[in-house]
């Protein structure tokens, strides 16, 4: 699931998200330009801007907003609009909008002015296609994260650090007292019965299952000790193919068939 999101989902994610952005910021500008009065209280002085084109408008983003619009091909202008981001976070919490807080374009987000109604309503009426293959993507996603969250739940319940030290305590002992790294899974050798374990990380990192399988034959090796485990040492090798009879009735004629002989062509005599 990690993997999934930072390669491919999260990408995909972000060009939705922004594309989605860019519609909403055109529907708002659209639905404030006709009204002077309103699109001062924005912060959009002056005659109506030029806009860009639009896959859904006539009309687009402003592209001369005043000194508050930052411009996200400027670092410098990045940095000299961060009181205006403190203040868009300090308005957050009374924003009761049906459009999320942070699709809403800058220029609205940076002010205290409430938002009418037709311009709430044209920035909610926009909408992004996505395709099947994200909408399969996307339920594939959802549906994993909620059997880990399973999963977890009920693991943690059959496998956790009292229960170890109580049931497996030589190997609750190599984590306990261990000075490896979550990232050093590759340290331990796996037949080895008495070096340094690590307690698995949350899978929330997407990294960890070597923690997991040292710990698993850690665990095994103490367990079957009273039985005489003997690990590999004890695996049975598997019986060799029977070698196939000796062909000399064969190439004699004196094979049988239904327990009658029968000749090298395998015709009855």
């Amino acid at each position: 699931m990690v993997y999934d999101v930072r390669g491919r989902l999260d990408i995909e994610m972000d060009k939705v998200h922004d594309s989605l952005a860019k519609k909403i910021s055109v529907a708002a500008s659209s639905a404030i330009e006709g009204d002077p009065v309103l699109a001062a209280s924005f912060g959009i002085t002056g005659k109506p801007p030029p806009m860009l084109p639009s896959p859904n408008s006539a009309n687009s983003t402003p592209v001369n907003r005043d000194e508050n619009t930052p411009n996200s091909n400027n670092p410098t202008s990045n940095r000299s609009t961060q009181p205006a981001n403190h203040a868009s976070a300090r308005q957050q919490p009374n924003y009761t909008g049906s459009v999320p807080f942070k699709l809403l374009p800058r220029f609205i987000r940076d002010t205290s002015a409430p938002i009418p109604q037709h311009v709430m309503s044209a920035m909610q009426s926009v909408k992004e296609p996505i395709s099947a293959q994200l909408v399969q993507n996307l339920k594939e996603l959802t549906s994993g994260y909620v059997a880990t969250s399973w999963c977890t739940i009920h693991s943690q319940n059959s496998l956790n650090l009292p229960l170890l030290r109580r049931c497996f305590p030589h190997t609750w002992a190599r984590m306990m007292y261990s000075t490896l790294l979550p990232t050093e899974e590759g340290e331990p050798d796996f037949e080895d019965e008495e070096g340094e374990l690590y307690w698995p990380e949350q899978s929330i990192t997407g990294e960890g299952i070597g923690w997991v399988c040292l710990m698993g034959k850690a665990m095994i090796n103490e367990f079957g000790k009273a039985y005489g485990y003997m690990g590999l040492d004890g695996v049975v090798p598997k019986p060799e193919p029977k070698k196939q009879e000796d062909d000399h009735h064969q190439r004699s004629g004196h094979s049988s068939t239904h327990g009658r002989p029968v000749a090298a062509t395998g015709a009855p005599r």
